[in-house]
């Protein structure tokens, strides 16, 4: 470790430095959304990502669902950050109004300023349509909404296990090829797991397939990422029946290696059979291997289905089968609750940092952020440490639907990692605000390849171990 530029971060900056983990130190929170004061609204599910095009000047964009005159109803709001997260654009940028309910939303970057949205929306007939825009300046402005085109999206679902469609979208690096995943229920048939793509990557989708290879089992809740290669990877939770309220579901992947037009047979990535509820797997893929991670209660009462931890699977392209299962959240408590991981990848370092909403040593009704990275040495995550000054949510009722993945993305400038979160924040606004907050690395020349080392606490490596507040 670099002793120098280490004790001039902890002098600058000794409990934030040291609470927070060893090498990363965080700049202020900044508000995101542009409600008037600390007015109550429900501000939530931000997702955020980085355009990176512009290697002197990345940008953040931010969107999220926004009920801002407590109709019941959501609009759903964009931001940008041109400035590192020093300040978010005003106004905020409606894509869609509130006219009818718009929740979930997702977003990915293509080349040349576009940027890519998806979310769902309910219809007074109460089916779900998918819904999409698109901006073509760097968020500037946003296409007219409209339902996807091409593909029939069929979900009525709404209830504890299943959050209707879900839309996830992925976008290959050669900005070709825009995928688009959902779930497809409808009244007792089991959930399937859906995908199209567009060419034209704009409202118009064609080739559907199901994902899921048994369609006598309830499959739902999918995440996807693609390569420039072909290669397309969907992982997703699927029951053992075709109950779609069976708590006790399994983790899968299923691959394409012709731009998703036919997919394989799906593998189970968790290791311990059907014997807990695992749900909400997120995946991301660096350096030819795919990784996921997941909620999961086998360290718990398994019949409670209750206290999830998160657990790590990992495949290279040339191995048959993903990895043995290992724990990425700190060993379960009694009281504990972790939900709805985030993966970031640092595409340059191959830095991993893990993000999700805990109650770790805190009461029921307080989840803060807690973050963590992978030693890829020793196969194990280090210990996590709570996100400064964070609180998430109240209730992880309902198996956490309050939650979605902490807004989390990683860039790489001046060979220098920079982390930026984007989270809801109930400690202004009881319904919720939004707040970003700018992480770096302050040492140089460490080892923070994912590859063989990520993040680990040897040598001139970057430790996220937990430290004694200063």
């Amino acid at each position: 470790m670099h002793i120098k530029k280490l004790l001039w971060v902890l002098l600058l900056f000794p409990a934030l430095a040291m609470a927070q983990g060893q090498g990363v130190t965080w700049g202020s929170r900044i508000r995101v959304d542009d409600a008037p004061g600390l007015a109550t609204h429900q501000a939530i599910h931000p997702y955020t990502i980085i355009d990176d095009s512009l290697a002197d000047n990345p940008r953040v964009y931010t969107v999220w669902e926004d009920d801002r005159d407590n109709d019941g109803s959501h609009a759903i709001y964009f931001a940008r950050s041109t400035d590192l997260a020093v300040s978010y654009s005003r106004p905020n940028i409606v894509v869609c109004n509130d006219s009818l309910d718009n929740v979930y939303p997702w977003m990915v970057k293509g080349a040349s300023g576009a940027i890519y949205i998806a979310w769902q929306v309910k219809y007074p007939d109460t089916k779900w349509r998918i819904y999409f825009s698109k901006s073509t300046d760097g968020g500037n402005t946003f296409s007219l909404p409209d339902t996807v085109k091409g593909v029939w999206v069929n979900n009525n679902k709404d209830d504890q296990n299943n959050y209707g469609p879900l839309p996830r979208i992925a976008v290959d690096p050669k900005d070709s090829i825009l995928y688009l995943v959902w779930t497809e229920a409808f009244g007792t048939t089991a959930t399937k797991v859906r995908m199209a793509y567009s060419l034209t990557r704009d409202v118009n989708f064609t080739g559907l397939v199901r994902v899921n290879t048994d369609s006598t089992k309830a499959a739902k809740h999918p995440a996807i990422v693609t390569d420039d290669s072909g290669k397309v990877f969907v992982t997703y939770e699927q029951s053992n029946s075709g109950n779609t309220n069976d708590p006790q579901c399994d983790i899968f992947c299923n691959s394409s290696g012709d731009y998703g037009l036919t997919f394989g047979t799906d593998a189970m990535i968790n290791d311990n059979g059907d014997v807990a509820r695992m749900q909400n797997p997120t995946i991301d893929r660096i350096n030819s291997k795919t990784m996921v991670i997941w909620e999961d209660t086998r360290t718990g009462v398994a019949a409670s289905n209750a206290q999830p931890v998160l657990f790590f699977s990992q495949k290279a392209d040339t191995s048959s089968a993903f990895s043995a299962n290992i724990l990425v959240s700190d060993t379960a408590t009694s009281g504990n609750w972790n939900y709805r991981p985030r993966m970031a990848m640092d595409q340059v370092t191959g830095n991993m940092i893990v993000v999700w909403h805990s109650n770790l040593g805190l009461t029921d009704s307080l989840f803060e952020l807690r973050l963590c990275a992978f030693n890829d040495t020793s196969n194990q995550f280090n210990p996590s440490v709570p996100m400064y000054n964070t609180f998430t949510g109240n209730s992880g009722a309902n198996f956490g639907n309050i939650f979605y993945p902490p807004a989390v993305a990683i860039t790489n400038i001046d060979s220098v990692a920079n982390y930026f979160l984007v989270w809801r924040d109930l400690s202004e606004d009881t319904t919720g605000n939004l707040y970003s907050v700018r992480g770096q690395v302050v040492t140089s020349q460490v080892d923070l390849d994912i590859f063989p080392d990520l993040l680990d606490g040897a040598g001139d490596s970057l430790n996220f171990g937990v430290l004694p507040a200063g």
